[in-house]
C-alpha cells in the first residue's frame, strides 16, 4: 500500500511548507488537499530509510524545529484481515481539532483492508503519562525489530517473528532528533532498539506482543491504563477501541488477495467524530479562561467564547479556527458589516451579529475611555467624584489612580472595612498604579460616623503609605476623608508630610 501514492513520509515543518510540498517533494493533489488541513500544526517532508536522494533534497531545505513527527508505513505485500496495515506515532501531541480532522482524512484515503493504530505520547515525568508514552514507544520499536534486518540479533524469538511475518506486517520505523538531522548515528540507533526491546520484553509475555489478537489485549490494557491518566493527556481511547473491537483471531497464514471489498472497508476505516465535550476543561475556552485569564488564550479560543457553540459540521474551536485562518484576525476585527461576513465565512446572521457587536464594543472602549475620563486636580474634584461614599454604611477606601495630566486612569476599591494596617497595606495601594503606570495617587474613605475628623489610625496608615510612595517614586497626592458634613483634606491640613 502506498499512502496517498507516495512513499513512507514524516510530517515536519519547514520554511515554506507547501513549496516543500508541491515542488521539493512532489505530492499528489490528495496530499496537498490533506496538508492544507493540517497546515497550521504540522508541514511536510518525506522520508524513508532507503530514500537517499529524498533525504539529501530534504536536507537543503531551511528546516526550523519540529513541533511534530509523524511517521507512517508502506505495506508492499498483502495483509492478512485483522492486522495492522498502518502504525501512526505521533509525539509531542498536541490537542488540536485540527488533528482529529487530519486523522479522519487518512482513514478516509486509506483503501486496504486492515486496522489503525494511534500510537501517541507526551513525556510528563514520573506520571502515568511517561509511562503509557514509554509502553507505546517500546510496542512501536519492537514492532520494527521484526523486519530490521541489518540487527537481527536485535529481533524477538523466531517462532514470535514467523508468526507476525505471516500477519503482513511491515514497519519502517525512524527515530527523530532535534534539529536538521533525520537519521541517527548507527551506533546509537542500535543502542535504543536494543534498550527499548529489553523493556518491552520485560513488560509484555511474547504472546502479546505482536499477533493480532495479542495486540487486541495490549489495547485493552492501554485502555485500562488510560484511566489513571488525567484528562489534559492523550485522546487514544477511541483509536485504540477502534484496534481492539476489529483485530480478531491469530491471523497467521496470507491471502493470496487482500480482502478489500466495499464492506469490509467500510467497517475497516470507520473514523472517529471528536465532540467538543470530549475535550478536557483545560483545553475548552471558557474554562481556560476561568483558570487562567484571557491572556492564556490564543485568538481562535476567544473567538470560539464570542461563537458560544459550532455547526452541525464543525465544533466552535474548527469555526473560530476557520474564520480567523480564511478571513484573518485583524480583518475580523475591523469587519463592521454582518452582511459580509456571512456572505464571506458562510456562517448565520447570529454569530456574524456576535462578533460584529464584540469587536465594535471593544473599538468604543478603546477609542472612549480618555475623553469621558475626568480630570481630577485636587481634593475639590476627587469630592466631587466620590461624594456619594458619604451615604456608605461601613469604611470603603478607594484610591484614584491619575497620569501626569491629572486625568483618573483607574478608580480602585482596595478595601471595605475598618481602616487599619490588617486591612490596607501599601502593596494594595500601589500594585494598580504599578499595573496601570499611574504618575500619582488620590486616596480617600469614608467615615460612616458622618464626622470627617481623621483619626490617629488614618495619619498613622496615610503616613506609611507616603513613605512606600517615596521609595516607589509615585506620589501620593492626597488623603481626603468623607463625612455628611463634607470631607477633610490630609494634604491642606499639612498631615502627608
Amino acid at each position: 500500500m502506498h499512502l496517498f501514492g507516495i512513499p513512507p513520509f514524516i510530517w515536519e515543518t519547514v520554511g515554506s511548507p507547501e513549496r516543500a510540498l508541491m515542488v521539493n517533494c512532489g505530492l499528489g493533489p490528495a496530499a496537498r488537499q490533506l496538508f492544507t488541513i493540517f497546515r497550521s500544526h504540522c508541514a511536510t517532508l518525506i522520508y524513508q530509510d532507503r530514500s537517499l536522494k529524498a533525504i539529501n533534497r530534504l536536507n537543503r531545505i531551511s528546516v526550523q524545529r519540529p513541533d511534530h513527527a509523524l511517521m507512517a508505513a508502506q505495506d508492499d505485500l498483502p495483509l492478512a484481515p485483522g492486522s495492522l496495515d498502518l502504525i501512526v506515532s505521533f509525539w509531542s501531541a498536541h490537542h488540536s481539532p485540527d488533528l482529529k480532522r487530519f486523522l479522519d482524512e487518512i482513514h478516509r484515503l486509506l483503501k486496504n483492508g486492515g486496522h489503525f493504530l494511534l500510537i501517541d505520547g507526551i513525556d510528563h515525568p514520573g506520571t502515568p503519562e511517561q509511562e503509557l508514552h514509554r509502553k507505546l514507544h517500546q510496542l512501536a520499536i519492537s514492532i520494527d525489530q521484526i523486519k530490521n534486518r541489518p540487527h537481527s540479533a536485535l529481533l524477538p524469538p523466531q517462532n514470535v517473528s514467523n508468526a507476525v511475518e505471516k500477519s503482513g506486517f511491515i514497519v519502517n520505523h525512524q527515530t527523530l532528533v532535534e534539529d536538521t538531522e533525520f537519521v541517527l548515528p548507527e551506533e546509537e540507533r542500535v543502542q535504543l532498539q536494543t534498550e527499548a526491546l529489553r523493556l518491552f520484553n520485560s513488560v509484555y509475555p511474547e504472546e502479546l506482543k505482536f499477533l493480532p489478537d495479542g495486540l487486541a489485549r495490549f489495547a485493552e490494557e492501554l485502555i485500562s491504563l488510560r484511566k489513571n491518566i488525567s484528562n489534559d493527556t492523550l485522546w487514544l481511547h477511541p483509536f485504540i477501541t477502534i484496534l481492539a473491537s476489529k483485530s480478531k483471531g491469530n491471523c497467521t497464514t496470507m491471502p493470496s488477495q487482500p480482502k478489500n471489498n466495499q464492506a469490509e472497508r467500510k467497517t475497516i476505516t470507520t473514523g472517529y467524530k471528536l465532540r467538543f465535550r470530549d475535550l478536557p476543561d483545560e483545553l475548552k475556552p471558557r474554562q481556560k479562561m476561568i483558570m487562567s485569564g484571557p491572556e492564556a488564550l490564543k485568538n481562535h479560543e476567544l473567538l470560539a467564547i464570542l461563537l458560544i457553540s459550532g455547526t452541525t459540521k464543525e465544533n466552535v474551536i474548527e469555526l473560530a479556527q476557520r474564520l480567523i485562518r480564511e478571513y484573518g484576525s485583524r480583518a475580523i476585527a475591523q469587519e463592521h458589516s454582518v452582511r459580509r461576513l456571512m456572505d464571506t465565512l458562510g456562517i448565520g446572521p447570529q454569530k456574524a451579529c456576535q462578533i460584529v457587536a464584540a469587536f465594535e464594543l471593544g473599538r468604543r472602549f478603546f477609542d472612549e475611555p480618555h475623553s469621558k475620563s475626568p480630570m481630577v486636580l485636587g481634593a475639590d474634584d476627587a469630592y466631587e467624584y466620590l461624594k456619594e461614599m458619604a451615604s456608605l454604611k461601613r469604611e470603603h477606601f478607594r484610591g484614584l489612580y491619575l497620569n501626569t495630566r491629572g486625568r483618573l486612569i483607574r478608580d480602585e476599591l482596595i478595601s471595605i472595612g475598618t481602616l487599619n494596617m490588617s486591612v490596607v497595606h501599601p502593596r494594595e495601594v500601589f500594585r494598580p498604579a504599578v499595573e496601570f503606570s499611574a504618575a500619582a495617587i488620590i486616596l480617600a474613605h469614608n467615615h460612616p460616623s458622618g464626622d470627617p475628623t481623621p483619626s490617629e489610625e488614618d495619619l498613622s496608615i496615610t503616613r506609611q503609605i507616603v513613605e512606600a510612595g517615596k521609595i516607589m517614586g509615585i506620589e501620593i497626592f492626597d488623603h481626603i476623608i468623607i463625612g455628611e458634613a463634607g470631607y477633610v483634606s490630609l494634604h491642606r491640613e499639612g498631615k502627608l508630610k
